[in-house]
């Protein structure tokens, strides 16, 4: 009978032997489900939601609805009625729905789980479908650009709370560090309102910011309005047998070094003892390459610890 033809169906899909193991094919084709697939699928149903004029007058075949797992049949018609229903809903249901379509009655007097995407797509027609899973993904886009901008407000507050929670001290030596790099060892426009950072040399000393009209003098620094070449020619700061306008990467090097270590000397004198040294220390290493010397005659204790 059919409960031994089912035990040896059980036991050949149980065979070691991928040979004698029958594929999913196969048994798809296997009498015992021919017939339950032919009896689903000469079946009718009542439809539960019963909106359209198709379902209203009679039963409607199995094969041509949805069934939750609860039991609760619905027609394609009044399926197609509901998804895009589902899908126009209010933001916050579909949030918690994930933007899935769930039973008609759901959750009123219904606890299934939502109709599987593989479901909808063999009843609804395709633009219906299409539309649905389309809402979906824009759904599901959307929510993984809220949790991405939730972990980076997260760090940004975990950052903060760690500043917060940073002694004054540290914070006063951080921002000194700060402002050192950033305004001190980098060459920037001097012009304010633009401070955009200086990195190539072509050999003139008459710069142009690529920001802002600022012609600058890379000998001194000066802003010298919007031409700085008459001002290059006589610069002070420039040292004897220099040529007029041009010079080496040396050249432009040394002068560079001469005038951060006239400013950071300058902008340490305006730190409290503790940063001072606390600013200094920590950045020990970076001072003595970039700006080679200036350890040993300002801070000589802490000369010694960079080359320790």
């Amino acid at each position: 009978g059919n409960a031994e033809a089912m035990e040896r169906l059980i036991l050949r899909l149980l065979s070691i032997d991928c040979v004698q193991r029958p594929s999913a094919a196969h048994v798809l084709e296997n009498a015992l489900f021919v017939a339950v697939r032919d009896v689903s699928k000469e079946s009718a149903r009542h439809c539960c939601v019963m909106a359209s004029e198709r379902c209203l007058q009679s039963k409607v075949p199995f094969d041509q609805g949805i069934e939750c797992q609860c039991g609760h049949f619905t027609c394609r018609w009044c399926l197609v009625s509901h998804t895009r229903q589902s899908v126009t809903d209010d933001l916050r249901l579909r949030e918690i729905r994930e933007g899935k379509v769930m039973c008609p009655f759901y959750p009123t007097s219904c606890s299934s789980a939502a109709l599987s995407d593989v479901a909808l797509a063999s009843i609804l027609p395709v633009p219906v479908f299409n539309f649905y899973l389309q809402a979906r993904m824009e759904l599901l886009e959307s929510q993984k650009r809220l949790e991405i901008e939730g972990e980076m407000q997260a760090k940004i507050t975990e950052e903060v709370e760690r500043l917060l929670a940073m002694e004054q001290q540290q914070r006063q030596i951080m921002l000194a560090r700060r402002h050192i790099e950033e305004e001190i060892l980098q060459t920037r426009c001097p012009r304010q309102g633009c401070r955009q950072a200086f990195f190539d040399f072509d050999g003139c000393f008459a710069v142009k910011c690529c920001r802002c009209p600022c012609a600058f003098c890379a000998w001194c620094g000066a802003d010298c309005g919007n031409d700085s070449h008459a001002h290059v020619a006589i610069c002070p700061d420039k040292p004897p047998g220099a040529d007029e306008l041009f010079g080496t990467a040396e050249q432009y090097l040394e002068a560079y070094q001469r005038r951060s270590r006239i400013r950071l000397d300058l902008f340490l004198r305006t730190l409290d003892p503790e940063t001072h040294r606390g600013v200094v220390k920590d950045m020990a290493t970076v001072l003595e390459d970039r700006l080679p010397g200036f350890l040993a005659i300002h801070c000589p204790e802490l000369f010694n610890f960079a080359h320790a």
